[in-house]
């Protein structure tokens, strides 16, 4: 990012007052918790005229502010500028904030923006309040640089990313046109995407998508629905498999019935390995390109259908892949003692 029209310094902003954003619903107490400092206006010396989001290098330190010109247009230059340097190389947005949690790393929310990371984290604070959870903090953090550099970003903190047992992408609910495609240009679906494929097999992984005709986090905040967001991310979410791994037009029939490679062995899992963790796109793809979670519910793998099954599943060429489909995606959901 392009520092050039700023004239502020890290040091000058740090020293920048903690308010609320009340357009966006996100309030000063969760500002001060991320560090997210404003400008305000000269006139009235309220009003904030911008927002500074903090960068972090990997020993901590703030080497930069990402900055939102809240008196430009979002489509007008420099709406979004950086002071200092915020780096691809440099932590996840909040990622200093979840470190600080001292708690077992089940799973971390992943969003587009800071907004969204923000209003998720204040929401599900806030759904807790007056319980016996309060003041159990989320883990939510923010792709650094946008979408196109959502994937690049996260591999510098494979660690972070590692450490938890599942991860929940929560990106915008939008898609590039072809022409877009063409220019490179990743929205919030095509980032979903790129990054789940980037991680599967190391993380579980889970998609929530916004609805009630909202298009990210945020929204939910500026229409006052912080309970309705809270709900979503809690119980809303959904195991995710990638277009990338379950595309039926990236499977021949003879795939399917083709002898299994040797020496593909996943250590301590019995037969009730197989459970499909999308029966739609298991469907679709079949038992080669499907995927599929482990006994444990922990680990999601891609493997082919062993032979024994396949042979019980497969008796004449015309019916094979309707009795698959009814197989995986039935009311067994996939369970192998449930195939007969």
């Amino acid at each position: 990012m392009n520092d050039v029209v700023n004239k502020e310094t890290v040091e000058d902003i740090k020293l920048y007052p903690f308010v609320e954003n009340k357009q966006r619903g996100i309030t000063k107490e969760t500002c001060m918790q991320f560090g997210v400092r404003a400008s305000l206006s000269e006139r009235d010396g309220k009003t904030p005229t911008a927002f500074y989001f903090p960068s972090f290098n990997q020993k901590g330190e703030i080497t930069g502010y990402k900055k939102q010109d809240v008196t430009k247009n979002k489509d007008e230059k420099y709406h979004w500028s950086a002071v200092g340097t915020v780096s691809i190389n440099n932590k996840l947005f909040g990622q200093d904030v979840a470190e600080k949690v001292n708690r077992k790393h089940t799973n971390c929310v992943y969003t587009e923006g800071e907004w969204d990371c923000l209003s998720v984290f204040q929401a599900q604070c806030d759904s807790v309040k007056g319980t016996k959870y309060e003041g159990h903090q989320p883990f939510v953090v923010a792709v650094p640089l946008g979408t196109k550099n959502a994937v690049e970003g996260m591999p510098h903190n494979k660690d972070f990313v590692h450490s938890f047992d599942s991860m929940t992408i929560f990106f915008d609910d939008d898609e590039a046109t072809p022409l877009e495609l063409k220019k490179g240009v990743m929205k919030g679906k095509e980032a979903r995407e790129a990054v789940a494929s980037a991680f599967i097999g190391s993380v579980e992984l889970w998609s929530v998508q916004p609805t009630q005709g909202m298009k990210d986090a945020s929204d939910y905040m500026q229409v006052g629905k912080s309970n309705e967001l809270a709900k979503l991310v809690q119980f809303g979410r959904k195991p995710l498999v990638t277009e990338k791994i379950a595309q039926v037009e990236d499977v021949d029939f003879s795939e399917l019935v083709a002898p299994i490679p040797q020496g593909i062995k996943t250590k301590g899992l019995g037969k009730q390995w197989l459970k499909t963790i999308d029966a739609e796109n298991a469907r679709k793809a079949g038992p080669e390109k499907a995927r599929y979670i482990d006994a444990t519910g922990k680990r999601v793998i891609k493997r082919p259908l062993p032979k024994y099954y396949k042979d019980k599943l497969f008796n004449d060429e015309q019916k094979d892949q309707h009795r698959l489909s009814k197989r995986i995606a039935g009311p067994n959901d996939g369970n192998v003692d449930g195939i007969s």
